[in-house]
């Protein structure tokens, strides 16, 4: 028989921890194929610096965050890098909680100013 819970004794209690690492494994899930592989975030900057090229040439006026988020990215593939080569044991990463949200809100706005931008007049 199951003792009687009352009110304040509900399963949201019981149950919260596991809902904060559900919540923190929902918000890590884009950066995972990218941690301990350098090649990637590199791939990223990549694609972060063609378009600054691109929207720059074309509309001639250069999205300079996104040279920024570019570098940001170019950062963390070495900062990755690092990590494989000095401490590849290390498999619980606290420093991602600050440098993720950082990578994600610099892409994001980045993204959003450079291609909101608008050509310059003739």
């Amino acid at each position: 028989m199951r003792p009687k819970r009352w009110l304040w004794q509900s399963n949201v209690e019981r149950d919260r921890p596991g809902d904060i690492m559900d919540w923190l494994g929902l918000f890590f899930t884009p950066i995972k194929p990218l941690i301990a592989h350098p090649e990637r975030s590199i791939a990223v900057a990549t694609v972060l610096l063609a378009m600054f090229g691109v929207l720059g040439w074309a509309r001639r006026r250069w999205p300079w965050p996104l040279l920024w988020a570019t570098g940001l990215w170019a950062t963390f593939a070495l900062w990755e890098w690092l990590i494989l080569v000095r401490t590849p044991e290390a498999n619980i990463r606290v420093d991602l909680l600050l440098i993720y949200p950082v990578l994600l809100i610099t892409t994001l706005w980045a993204l959003w100013v450079g291609l909101r931008s608008r050509r310059l007049p003739e």
